[in-house]
């Protein structure tokens, strides 16, 4: 399938942000006009003055663009467009749909990769399936504005950003600082996406919740309200006190986003927290192929109807989900994490349903849910009906006057004893 490719394919090199100014720039016939700093961009990658740094000699550029062409003749369909005039960057090419490789179309629908990271694929069918149309490439860091943005994980932090010479484009490259945890981005890095036609999912014909317990009457009323705002296609939030049964509540939502043909998403801030998920909800919903994503995972990645995840795996994803439920969502590290916002928002569809559970929603969840901006239930109660202990602030005196005389405070006397003589627990 390799063999009209030439011998040796030159790199995309996308010029540097460190090496873009606002009134010193080398200007390239191909390059674009940043309307809103001033900035001169480097021209698209993929398009013929992209392959070579905009400072190598146009002779040496006019030879690649030869062979880039001629590799465009050769490998042109009989009804497709003609080498005279090629295909627009990541623009499906008009006549007959050109074939791609299905494997490679469902691992990188949805998602959005490092090209390190699709290592499994020949680097040939990758940067055929380019020059098709069938996958976007960014650059790993851009100039948004004047400024630098990351576009995996979306800081726009300056102290955020390092700078270092680079061993693979040998010159001097950003690199984001606050997505380094999910491996190196620089400027030179390729950010791939899938942009031709979406694969079809591999959907449960028939689904069954196998749990055997049953719902209190408040756990109902909540199960059912979640159901209808999911139908809709609503924003939902749970409050409901540690205890209630949130997870058991989501049941009846989980099964309907499923038998509805739905990407499900079930995320929390941390491992443990999904690990906890996931030997329910895959017992629950055995008959859905479900994944967990968590660092050092062992699972391999599949487009499966049901994916179980930390947040912080969701900056590989790219309008993928149709509907998340988010535990936890007040917890750390998420809450007022604005890079994990950021993977949260891109990782779903446009118009993906967002179902909130926690027993200590943040003050703008609090607000959107108070004025009825965001539909909800509040559950203050656990499964057997008896409301959480509220502690409660009793002044004693100087307690620590009354210790250092070997003696109990009063107050803190009657309250030990009180709890002694009734046989509860006291903190």
């Amino acid at each position: 399938r390799e063999e009209n490719l030439p011998k040796t394919s030159p790199p995309l090199l996308p010029t540097h942000p460190a090496n873009v100014t606002k009134h010193s720039a080398k200007k390239d016939p191909a390059a674009s006009e940043d309307v809103s700093s001033g900035a001169v961009l480097p021209p698209p990658i993929g398009s013929e003055s992209g392959f070579l740094p905009s400072s190598a000699p146009s002779a040496v550029q006019a030879a690649s663009n030869q062979r880039t062409s001629a590799w465009r003749q050769s490998n042109r369909p009989e009804s497709g467009p003609t080498a005279s005039s090629p295909p627009k960057p990541h623009v499906l090419a008009a006549g007959p749909e050109l074939p791609f490789d299905r494997a490679l179309q469902r691992f990188l629908w949805g998602r959005r990769l490092l090209f390190e990271e699709c290592r499994e694929f020949p680097e040939a069918m990758i940067r055929r399936h380019i020059q098709h149309g069938y996958i976007q490439v960014d650059r790993g860091i851009e100039l948004v504005a004047g400024n630098l943005m990351c576009r995996r994980c979306g800081n726009r932090d300056e102290a955020q950003f390092g700078v270092y010479r680079c061993a693979r484009c040998g010159q001097r490259c950003h690199y984001c600082r606050a997505c380094l945890s999910m491996g190196v981005i620089k400027a030179c890095s390729e950010l791939l996406t899938w942009s031709g036609p979406p694969p079809a999912l591999d959907a449960p014909r028939s689904l069954k919740i196998r749990w055997d317990g049953r719902l209190s009457d408040l756990q109902q009323q909540a199960s059912a309200a979640l159901l209808e705002a999911v139908r809709m296609r609503e924003d939902f939030l749970i409050w409901a006190v540690c205890g209630a049964g949130k997870t058991e509540m989501l049941y009846e939502a989980i099964a309907f986003a499923l038998r509805s043909g739905l990407r499900v998403g079930v995320v929390a801030p941390r491992t443990d927290v999904i690990l906890e998920l996931e030997k329910r909800l895959k017992r629950v919903f055995s008959d859905a192929a479900a994944i967990t994503l968590y660092g050092d995972s062992p699972n391999v990645y599949a487009d499966v109807p049901l994916i179980l995840s930390t947040t912080h795996q969701l900056i590989r994803f790219y309008r993928r989900f149709d509907i998340f439920f988010i535990d936890e969502v007040d917890a750390f590290p998420f809450h007022a994490n604005p890079m994990l916002a950021h993977a949260l928002r891109f990782a779903g569809k446009d118009g993906a349903v967002h179902v909130y559970l926690s027993a200590t929603p943040d003050g703008r969840l609090k607000r959107r849910f108070l004025n009825g901006e965001l539909k909800g239930y509040r559950l203050p109660l656990r499964y057997h009906g008896k409301p959480l202990p509220e502690p409660r602030f009793v002044w004693i005196g100087d307690w620590k006057k009354q210790l250092d005389k070997r003696r109990m405070p009063e107050k803190l006397a009657r309250w030990a004893a009180e709890r002694i003589a009734r046989g509860r627990p006291g903190f």
